[in-house]
């Protein structure tokens, strides 16, 4: 029985592509240099395709075949000077980003744990991967929580459900958050409603005022005066309510730091006013508290 040798194998799968269309689950790994050297430029060329092909499959597959292309240079076959453009053009994807996939295979390697671990969460995969080699790169040993010294593997996994919890922890605190502002929303909705409501009282009670022969004419004037000045805080009480809904309805993808400086001018501005409007009501609203 003879054994095939990896370049053997390696051009049977080039044949295979050539014919068929790559299915989702071929599994591929990476020739050293020293076997792709001894590949010829078709065969380099095929290989390169077979990459960029089964880069689109999935995220796994994605992250070993950029570091085919990058370790074996297989981009100046597929025409490209430099990795990032090749990325860039073949596959649409930030050079850096390709660049931290490639870092992640080649410091945990092509194992089905890591795999497992890239698929399940692409983002928190290369979050937690860089940190662990910069822990690497600057000596430090490996630990989790509990002080246990653990390959890097399973460090990676450590980091990544620290992180996935985390996450977890935040959409609820956000969720939370949202019912919390739905709720004041519907107060301010239930308060501008009434408000409204009194409004039109207040605009009866006038015409009625309006209308009354057997009414004091200074008693009536005094009346008025007080309904319609009641009228005028009605409507400011409506106008800010409304304002207030209309600033609460921004959409939170709208919502960033630079936004909630300039909305919180406007809050210091308001409360500068109200404070204003509370020493000019100072002895009225005084009055009023003594007399309920």
């Amino acid at each position: 029985m003879t054994t095939k040798s990896a370049l053997d194998e390696y051009k049977d799968e080039i044949e295979d592509s050539d014919n068929n269309v790559p299915q989702p689950e071929t599994a591929l790994t990476i020739p050293s240099a020293s076997e792709a050297r001894e590949f010829s430029p078709e065969q380099r060329k095929a290989l390169a395709q077979l990459y960029i092909t089964q880069a689109r499959v999935n995220i796994f597959q994605t992250a070993l075949s950029l570091t085919a292309i990058r370790n074996l240079e297989l981009f100046h076959e597929l025409g490209y000077s430099g990795f990032h453009e090749c990325v860039e053009q073949e596959l649409d994807m930030n050079g850096r980003t390709a660049l931290e996939y490639v870092n992640a295979i080649e410091s945990f390697g092509l194992g089905d744990r890591v795999k497992q671990l890239m698929e399940a969460s692409p983002k928190r995969f290369l979050q937690a991967a860089k940190e662990v080699r910069l822990k690497q790169l600057e000596g430090e040993t490996l630990t989790l929580s509990d002080g246990t010294v653990v390959s890097a593997e399973e460090f990676l996994e450590e980091r990544i459900s620290t992180l996935e919890n985390s996450s977890k922890k935040k959409i609820k605190s956000l969720e939370t958050e949202n019912q919390t502002v739905k709720a004041e929303a519907e107060l301010l909705r239930k308060k501008q409603a009434n408000l409204e409501k009194s409004l039109q009282k207040k605009d009866e009670q006038i015409d009625v005022l309006r209308k009354s022969k057997d009414i004091d004419p200074d008693k009536l004037l005094k009346i008025k005066s007080q309904r319609e000045a009641e009228k005028i805080i009605d409507e400011c009480n409506v106008s800010i309510l409304d304002a207030l809904q209309r600033i609460e309805s921004i959409p939170d993808e709208s919502r960033n730091g630079a936004l909630g400086i300039y909305l919180s001018r406007t809050i210091a501005t308001m409360e500068i006013s109200l404070k204003t409007l509370k020493m000019a009501w100072s002895n009225h609203i005084f009055q009023g508290e003594t007399q309920e």
